[in-house]
């Protein structure tokens, strides 16, 4: 994943001790303060005090506080804003490549919501000399989604909303699990890139998805993460499904892959297809990427 960076240029290092000029340090200083006097100052700019806005600096984060209610009070949102639909008119304030300080302070938010690793720290640093409160939440199981989706609904006074709702989301997870076929789960490889080949390691999230849905991380704990691995990799994991992201590889690209791991491997395994935005971003879409899943599991049987 690409980290985001903010726009702001760093002072040229004048002094060796300390990296830049006192008259730097000091406007490094100052510089929170003036930008947000003039943007409160300016013509129309800034926002009505008091009012409570939310600024979503990750993707998850956007579906998050439309689906516990909070979509009226979110300012802006960050690239690729497509869920909810509602979501596509606001401004983008960040992207997987950059973060916007000027913009977001703009908004005047109450908070800003992003997930760890979107932004670098210097950038979520620069918000927060603005004092703007930035949380920021580990994705790495479907549990921290579910814990995240009520610790947000606590953050913007929708506790109630977050609460129900992730236990919603826990049953729809249970209840997946519980209609599987019986007999040992079935080896799927998760697969994020084909050129290069990257695959959904051991200690993932996309693991802990296969795992609710009734498959197996083909890879069993080998690789971190996700790992780029070779075609003779792959094959030596022999899979009896491969999962992939839906619209971010092409169909022809999908196929000629199963066509090499099948003549590297020596057999068959099917292609299950789950919508990108679904399988590879944790949020309250990853629920529905379970359910999909496991409706595969049980359309393909005991291996």
């Amino acid at each position: 994943m690409r980290r985001a960076h903010s726009f702001s240029d760093p002072v040229p290092p004048q002094n060796p001790s300390t990296g830049r000029s006192p008259l730097g340090a000091l406007a490094a200083r100052l510089l929170p303060a003036l930008l947000a006097l003039l943007l409160a100052c300016a013509p129309g700019g800034g926002t009505p005090a008091g009012s409570t806005r939310w600024v979503s600096l990750a993707p998850s984060m956007t579906e998050i506080l439309f689906a516990i209610g909070a979509g009226q009070q979110v300012a802006g949102v960050c690239e690729p804003a497509d869920r909810p639909p509602e979501a596509a008119s606001l401004p983008r304030v960040a992207s997987w490549e950059r973060l916007d300080v000027e913009a977001v302070v703009a908004l005047r938010p109450s908070a800003c919501f992003t997930v760890t690793g979107m932004q670098t720290p210097s950038a979520l640093a620069s918000l927060e000399r603005f004092g703007i409160p930035v949380y920021a939440y580990q994705m790495e199981s479907l549990e921290d989604v579910f814990s995240a989706v009520e610790s947000v609904g606590r953050r913007t006074g929708r506790a109630g909303d977050g609460r129900r709702l992730a236990e919603a989301y826990r049953a729809r997870v249970r209840a997946a699990g519980r209609r599987l076929p019986p007999g040992p789960p079935e080896r799927a490889l998760a697969v994020v890139g084909l050129n290069p080949l990257v695959v959904a390691g051991g200690p993932s999230f996309l693991t802990g998805v296969l795992k609710a849905a009734g498959f197996e991380n083909a890879l069993g704990g080998r690789g971190e993460g996700y790992p780029v691995v070779s075609l003779e990799d792959a094959a030596a994991a022999a899979p009896d499904a491969v999962v992939f992201p839906e619209g971010e590889m092409s169909p022809e690209a999908v196929r000629r892959f199963l066509e090499r791991l099948q003549e590297a491997s020596g057999r068959t395994a099917r292609a299950i297809p789950v919508p990108a935005d679904l399988l590879v971003r944790p949020g309250p879409g990853s629920v529905e990427a379970v359910e999909r899943l496991a409706r595969q599991r049980r359309a393909g049987g005991a291996p």
